[in-house]
């Protein structure tokens, strides 16, 4: 009795969740949310997007552990400058090429990111605000409110002990950005 009542029971569930449809919310939630998400990107300025290059990875598709070759071979140029501790890459921004970013990659000594570093250099402060109000919309919206917010420096908490740091490191003859991402800075 008590063996038919268990096997009763098992055809039961057996049967109610076969016949159960899936829900497609998640599936359709899922897209929406990736869908928007490329939305998102596409309405930031070409050279916002020129520096991130894609909204995949911690910056350019490249995450924390990657490793240093498959870094090389994203990147579209040549290296600039490569030593011990980190390897860097400049992208133009503009068709003049006076506006750049310095991309900076740091490595561990098994040859693992372990960091990133933006040197942005913009022609005039306005160039600097624009560019600024931008990486704050999109880091705020990869990594909620900024956890430390001053007058020309900003910071976001990421996941897994991340810290993106922000700071208007310019002088009038030079103005500019620094974007430095790591674990436990």
């Amino acid at each position: 009795m008590r063996n038919s009542l268990l096997l009763c029971f098992f055809l039961v569930s057996l049967l109610i969740a076969c016949t159960e449809n899936p829900s497609q919310e998640g599936t359709s939630d899922t897209l929406s949310t990736v869908v928007s998400q490329k939305a998102a990107f596409e309405a930031y300025s070409p050279k916002f997007k020129k520096i991130i290059k894609t909204e995949d990875g911690i910056l350019r598709g490249v995450n924390f552990g990657d490793n240093l070759e498959e870094v090389i071979l994203k990147e579209d140029t040549i290296p600039l400058e490569d030593s011990t501790q980190y390897i860097s890459f400049t992208v133009k921004l503009d068709e003049e090429e006076d506006e750049i970013t310095d991309v900076l990659y740091f490595f561990d000594e098994n040859k693992k990111i372990k960091g990133f570093r933006l040197d942005i250099y913009l022609n005039n402060k306005n160039a600097v605000d624009s560019l600024s109000q931008e990486f704050t919309t999109y880091f705020t919206d990869r990594y909620g409110s900024p956890v430390m917010q001053e007058q020309k420096a900003k910071a976001w908490n990421g996941l897994n002990q991340t810290k993106i740091v922000m700071k208007d490191v310019g002088i009038k003859e030079a103005p500019g950005l620094q974007i430095q991402i790591a674990k436990n800075m």
